[in-house]
């Protein structure tokens, strides 16, 4: 079971948290030969953080068997995802030219349900992913060793601190680990996908050409809603002034997180900290404090209905993982 926990948290790791920006952009390339790369590359960083994670514990061969599986079928996955991402999105293109009716914000165009395909993609593409490792997992004869085992003696304050951290607690953390990556970070992705299916401008579901042209990284909040709240164009597109700017900075930029998800992240973190302590109703100081901090911009009835939306989808996937966490905790 530690075999698997540690597969999994690496995929959570290569995925959501070490995945640079360029990479992701790279893989939505509608040349075939672009995101080979991208995926490749990501594939690459997959087998290595996979490695690192098992090689501690577990023999060279039986790792590096799975880590090269794991990696090829990580690659593998992500090309067909993406590749399908870029066919969907041409639709919504060909489906927005035709000239459907407009609709509310909030209402779906189920005239068009291609625009509703690529969260659906991102989560098919997450059970593949993990049906993947614990296939594999299963199929493969598990061989303890690696590094810990070579220490020989083990020094003795090594050996007081493995001591205390026995097996069991060593699961439950990593399980602990697991909800929160897939659940903080794991949702940032989702929701983000989610809300680009709505365009400020039109009230239709997002089209693929109009999100690389204002692509922003508060993925939530578009471009018509931060020009109503003046933040600089600079700003609004993470691109420090030209003047300004030194390549550190630029090589830097690739790995923000704009400070609304981070804001998202945090929030999913304690409701789900509050979930498991059974504190449900400290739930709603989070609203109150998100409501205070947005109570000029809830006059504008669109910004209303992302605000709502946004809070609820990251809301109700924290409580999910909450409630999942105390079953398995």
């Amino acid at each position: 079971m530690l075999f698997l926990q540690l597969a999994i948290l690496s995929h959570c790791l290569t995925d959501f948290v070490f995945q640079t920006k360029d990479i992701a952009e790279l893989k939505k390339n509608p040349k075939l030969i672009e995101r080979i790369k991208a995926n490749a590359i990501h594939g690459l960083n997959v087998v290595i953080v996979l490695f690192a994670f098992l090689i501690i514990n577990y023999k060279l061969t039986t790792v590096l068997f799975y880590t090269v599986c794991i990696g090829i079928g990580h690659f593998i996955i992500d090309l067909i995802k993406s590749s399908l991402s870029i066919k969907i999105n041409h639709s919504v293109v060909k489906a927005k030219n035709k000239g459907n009716e407009e609709q509310s914000i909030l209402n779906m165009n189920f005239n068009s349900l291609y625009a509703w395909c690529e969260p659906i993609l991102f989560i098919l593409d997450q059970m593949l992913h993990c049906l993947i490792i614990i296939w594999i997992w299963t199929c493969i004869d598990i061989e303890s060793g690696g590094i810990l085992s070579t220490i020989n003696p083990m020094p003795s304050k090594l050996s007081i601190i493995l001591m205390k951290f026995n097996r069991a607690s060593i699961i439950n953390t990593l399980t602990y680990l697991i909800v929160y990556l897939f659940t903080c970070f794991g949702g940032r992705f989702l929701i983000n996908i989610i809300m680009t299916r709505f365009d400020f401008k039109t009230n239709k579901p997002d089209s693929y050409e109009s999100r690389t042209e204002t692509n922003t990284s508060y993925s939530t909040l578009f471009k018509g809603i931060l020009k109503r709240i003046s933040i600089p164009e600079a700003i609004e597109n993470h691109e420090p002034n030209e003047n300004k700017a030194t390549d550190s900075k630029n090589v830097a930029s690739h790995w923000i997180i704009p400070a609304s998800d981070y804001i998202g992240i945090f929030e999913r973190f304690i409701i789900i900290t509050l979930v498991v302590n059974g504190a449900y109703q400290a739930i709603t100081f989070i609203f109150t404090a998100k409501s205070l901090a947005r109570f000029r911009e809830l006059e504008d009835k669109l910004f209303v209905e992302y605000y709502l939306v946004g809070t609820l989808l990251s809301t109700s996937l924290a409580i999910l993982g909450g409630v999942l966490l105390g079953h398995l905790k």
